[in-house]
């Protein structure tokens, strides 16, 4: 009876009071508890001492030292079938407790903020509800957004005093807050993913940018690049200030590698440039740019080597570990030169 008015019953606290009141017999109050308590009923909106004093009291007196069936008929509301106030959980209780369920292990497969939304707006409609523009200005409505600030604001709605209503009136809020966590967490996992793939000092690519890159590069050619002795001018000058040439040799690479062209700070003071559909000429012309480009824009008298190498049948990951050898050459050949490797294989 009460679940049909939009309150979950707890029949064993409604049998307590009814023996503080000398409503019901000890015993017959404990053979409620063991039946009940075998059952999931929940309290929601009010207590269930205030219900009990309001629907229970004043109908209990004919019940004195009665037994179950009084308890039954204390609690049996004008017009309200003997089967519901004696029924437990219902086929509607189930449907919710399965869209919840459905809904809650959806949340945790979910992959964009969209995703979650739309999971949330299917277990709305699955718990006999309707959506409706905020706009609308709907009278009957839950005062809900259930768009969550991923479109207009979208409102519940179910016919007053329904199944659908009571269960949404019930489950909603939390099925609304289970949903913002979940895109929270979504946007947290977003920047986390984003601050791995950028080099904080640059702002240029990272290295694991670099690895996703290369390994389905297959068109091109790969140029990396090593400042010389900066070892030096960090003793020199203190780490601030080679840091700052770092920043500033990764600014230059962003003016005048072709855009689009990845750029990734690979470790240290070595970088690497991905140039798509470029021969070996294309590149060398770009390294004579870049040299003297840095000659003009240099905080400090650094120069860098430079190794390069041709994609092959190989792939992307040979041609990047084929002129990471053409750098190292570089710098044993004297620094501040270009060495281009020819054994990418």
């Amino acid at each position: 009876t009460v679940h049909g008015a939009g309150y979950r019953l707890d029949l064993p606290a409604v049998a307590q009071t009814l023996v503080q009141s000398d409503d019901l017999a000890e015993s017959d109050a404990d053979a409620l508890r063991r039946r009940f308590d075998q059952q999931e009923f929940e309290v929601y909106h009010r207590p269930v001492a205030a219900l009990a004093e309001e629907r229970v009291r004043h109908r209990a007196r004919g019940a004195r030292g009665g037994t179950a069936t009084a308890l039954r008929r204390s609690v049996a509301w004008d017009g309200v079938p003997e089967e519901v106030a004696r029924s437990g959980p219902t086929r509607d209780d189930q449907i919710g407790h399965d869209s919840v369920s459905g809904m809650l292990r959806g949340l945790l497969r979910v992959r964009t903020p969209e995703g979650a939304v739309e999971l949330l707006h299917q277990t709305v409609r699955q718990l006999g509800g309707r959506l409706v523009l905020a706009s609308r200005d709907p009278i009957d409505a839950l005062p809900i957004d259930v768009s969550l600030g991923e479109g207009p604001p979208m409102l519940a709605i179910a016919e007053p005093f329904s199944i659908a209503r009571m269960q949404l009136e019930r489950i909603l809020p939390r099925l609304v807050e289970d949903a913002r966590q979940a895109i929270d967490l979504l946007r947290r996992a977003e920047r986390i993913t984003e601050e791995a793939d950028l080099d904080e000092l640059t702002g240029l690519g990272s290295a694991r940018v670099l690895g996703r890159v290369v390994s389905s590069f297959d068109d091109g050619t790969i140029v990396m690049v090593d400042l010389d002795r900066s070892k030096v001018a960090n003793d020199n000058h203190g780490h601030g200030t080679g840091d700052g040439v770092l920043a500033r040799f990764g600014r230059m690479l962003e003016d005048e590698v072709p855009a689009g062209d990845p750029i990734c700070r690979v470790g240290g003071e070595e970088f690497a440039i991905v140039l798509p559909g470029a021969d070996l000429r294309t590149a060398t012309e770009l390294v004579d740019r870049l040299r003297e480009t840095w000659t003009l824009v240099a905080p400090l008298r650094v120069t860098f080597s430079v190794g390069m190498a041709a994609v092959s049948v190989s792939g992307g990951t040979a041609a990047l570990l084929a002129a990471d050898r053409a750098l190292c050459r570089a710098k044993l050949n004297g620094r501040n030169r270009t060495e281009i490797s020819i054994d990418v294989d």
